[in-house]
């Protein structure tokens, strides 16, 4: 009797166990990386503004996440880590932004790295565009259609046509 409740405590222990470890995953976090990866031969702090031009800095990094769309002679290589607990929404944990600036001729002026601390949050905006026509109260939405049936409308027939068949 004493050997069958330690087998089946021993039992318990094991679901118990299996059951912790099933829900392990769940509770450690999934990063995962965006955007532009950049290696670690090529860095965006090798770009050195005056002897780096637009061929070079292709070659190096490839095309850029976004150009300016104000002054194309801008680009912009972003990074993101996300993370993820469980069921959570990815919450952002790092950022860098690589703003490389060229001149006329191609050549880089000016390359700056911005980091997470240096984000602003944007307010988006709330407001909806009204649209056009009428408002329809749920009387008008339910009895609408009564009365009107697919097939009744008369269709034209094609010997009857101004100017023959």
């Amino acid at each position: 009797m004493a050997y069958q409740r330690s087998l089946q405590r021993a039992a318990w222990l094991c679901v118990l166990l299996a059951a912790a470890s099933a829900c392990a995953p769940l509770a450690r976090p999934i990063r995962s990386l965006h955007g532009f990866v950049p290696e670690d031969t090529n860095r965006p702090a090798d770009v050195v503004a005056g002897e780096d031009t637009r061929t070079t800095v292709l070659a190096k990094f490839g095309n850029p996440s976004t150009v300016s769309p104000f002054e194309p002679n801008i680009w912009y290589y972003v990074t993101s880590t996300r993370q993820a607990i469980a069921y959570r929404l990815p919450k952002t944990v790092d950022q860098t932004v690589t703003v490389i600036a060229f001149d006329d001729e191609g050549a880089v002026t000016t390359v700056e790295v911005l980091d997470i601390t240096q984000a602003m949050r944007l307010a988006y905006a709330t407001q909806t565009t009204p649209t056009r026509g009428r408002q329809l109260n749920i009387i008008e939405q339910l009895l609408g259609n009564v009365g009107t049936l697919p097939g009744l409308t008369q269709q034209p027939d094609p010997s009857q046509r101004p100017g023959g068949p």
